[in-house]
């Protein structure tokens, strides 16, 4: 708080535009004009599903041809990070439109103005990005999948999870069993309050919490979508609560535990666990 009881403001960059407004002007501007070309993209993500998108072009000689494209850009770039792509396909039937597409390619190239967006897609879907043109029959058809996600509006997930669980569990596919450590820390808590609603007991919690974490790190492979990392493993979890609840009396093997908590175990890179690591030494 300030000496006058106010929270500072942060500074405004006055130079943002929103880019709702923008699209509308430029979607109504289109639709005004008795002929147009069109930017068609199609976002190529895992297991061949593909989001497509068309854009109308306003003509050469427009007074907004300019910030058209600006727009246009923007609207691409926001597409990505909404949707996510290992592989942006780009298609135009006329001279203009193909101009655009290579605009998009070059800033989405190495050390392109758009270089720091390729190499987080890249890491996220584990191959480098990359914008490819292509004719517009050769475009690559909408292929979409729908799955209901806990924690969100209604169920359905907004967005991809850029950086986090994407990224992680793209890593750990990979082989770098570290960042695994990373996912355990972060879904501990949840994975905990998941159990509790179904055990009552924290100590079967615990048990099936474990359970369920060394399962997700064996079936990670399987995994089709990496963002939907949370979900997946509630799914787990759940499975083995329920399984719990039917086999109160089952015990915990200490060679299951030591082979788990020792020396290159799964849990012995995670924060969590290092308490619980070090008394099966």
């Amino acid at each position: 708080m300030t000496s006058a009881g106010r929270s500072p403001s942060p500074p405004l960059d006055h130079g943002f535009e929103p880019l709702a407004p923008i699209w509308c002007e430029h979607e109504g501007e289109v639709a005004r004009l008795p002929e147009t070309g069109v930017l068609a993209v199609a976002l190529e993500r895992q297991h061949g599903l593909v989001s497509r998108h068309e854009f109308g072009l306003l003509p050469d000689g427009h007074p907004d041809r300019e910030a058209s494209l600006r727009f246009l850009e923007r609207a691409v770039k926001f597409l990505l990070w909404s949707r996510g792509a290992g592989m942006l396909h780009v298609a135009a039937a006329d001279p203009a439109g193909r101009r655009l597409a290579e605009r998009i390619r070059t800033a989405y190239g190495r050390g392109g103005a758009r270089d720091f967006d390729r190499k987080l897609l890249g890491r996220v879907y584990g191959r480098d990005f990359r914008v490819v043109l292509v004719e517009p029959d050769a475009l690559p058809t909408e292929r979409e999948e729908t799955a209901g996600i806990g924690g969100h509006v209604d169920g359905c997930r907004i967005g991809f999870d850029l950086g986090a669980s994407d990224y992680q569990v793209a890593a750990v596919i990979d082989g770098n069993i570290d960042e695994y450590g990373v996912l355990v820390d972060r879904y501990h808590y949840l994975a905990e309050q998941w159990a509790f609603r179904h055990l009552r007991s924290w100590a079967d919690v615990e048990v099936v919490v474990q359970d369920a974490f060394v399962e997700a790190y064996r079936r990670l492979s399987t995994l089709r979508e990496p963002a939907c990392f949370g979900s997946w493993l509630r799914s787990i979890v759940t499975n083995q609560a329920v399984t719990r609840v039917r086999q109160r009396g089952r015990t915990v093997s200490l060679d299951w535990l030591l082979e788990s908590f020792g020396e290159g175990g799964v849990y012995s890179r995670s924060s969590k666990f290092i308490k619980l690591n070090k008394a099966f030494r």
